[in-house]
């Protein structure tokens, strides 16, 4: 079958949206003190980002609700020969980019299984959502939207996310989602469900700036001014300080705690 690739970042006009967050302007906004070099061992081109004050406007937030609808791999919605792009990963090219039909596309096949096709639930994965960072910032706004706007709403995400990211399901616990609202897909087959929504996300991803909302709804918790500071470690193998033996002697000499916070359970990240 040839697929045509549609993406709600043309709007799709043909189908129900929920606008679930107005105009929303965010600036000027001045660059945090140094500038980010990205590694070799980055995928990214070695560039330095903008270090001048931004200003821009955020559009509407919209969900989009597309019934009868089939969701392979995780996150690729489809209905007939047409294709919903919900790309982080493209955002910089137009939505037609052939490297997402062709990504897409190769998601797609297997049974269709009718476990779900009775549920209505919102597409929370992306091809960026399986690190805490993406999950955290980008994902989880959008499923906090949605649930403020519908108050049965349902998150449908790969088990092998679940599984992969300990603290996923007590973050999600924590912000109103519990065991009884997710729906759990495995790889390499497709769904159908009575209702799929895609959500637009909360972030502006060339100029990596969040929503002012976002951020809001992470932060429920106020904290007196901490007195501890720490110095919180990247898992991962890429990014990494060049220079970080020189960065611990001053750590230490501050006596500046150094803490991979990722090994703790959510409420120890939260309080600390």
């Amino acid at each position: 079958m040839a697929f045509r690739l549609r993406s709600r970042l043309d709007g799709l006009p043909e189908f129900r949206s929920t606008i679930l967050m107005g105009p929303a302007q965010v600036g000027p906004v001045a660059p945090r003190l140094g500038a980010l070099v990205f590694d070799d061992a980055s995928p990214a081109r070695p560039e330095l980002r903008p270090t001048e004050p931004i200003e821009l406007m955020f559009p509407a937030v919209r969900a989009w609700h597309i019934e009868g609808a089939c969701l392979s791999d995780g996150f690729v919605v489809h209905r007939g020969a047409e294709i919903f792009a919900d790309s982080s990963i493209y955002a910089d090219h137009a939505p037609s980019h052939p490297a997402i039909l062709r990504d897409f596309e190769a998601r797609i096949g297997g049974a269709v299984d009718e476990r779900f096709a009775g549920e209505s639930a919102m597409v929370f994965h992306n091809e960026g959502g399986g690190t805490w960072g993406h999950l955290v910032a980008q994902n989880l706004p959008r499923a906090l939207a949605y649930g403020r706007r519908f108050a049965d709403a349902k998150l449908v995400l790969p088990r092998e996310i679940w599984g992969k990211v300990a603290n996923l399901g007590p973050l999600l616990a924590r912000f109103g989602f519990g065991p009884e609202r997710i729906l759990l897909t495995e790889p390499d087959r497709t769904y159908r469900f009575g209702q799929l929504a895609l959500v637009e996300f909360f972030y502006d991803f060339p100029r990596q700036i969040p929503h002012p909302a976002g951020l809001s709804w992470l932060s429920p918790w106020r904290f007196p001014k901490p007195e501890l500071a720490l110095f919180i470690e990247r898992a991962a193998g890429t990014r990494l300080i060049a220079n970080q033996d020189e960065v611990d002697v001053v750590l230490a000499r501050h006596g500046i705690a150094r803490l991979r916070l990722g090994a703790l359970p959510v409420a120890e990240q939260i309080a600390l």
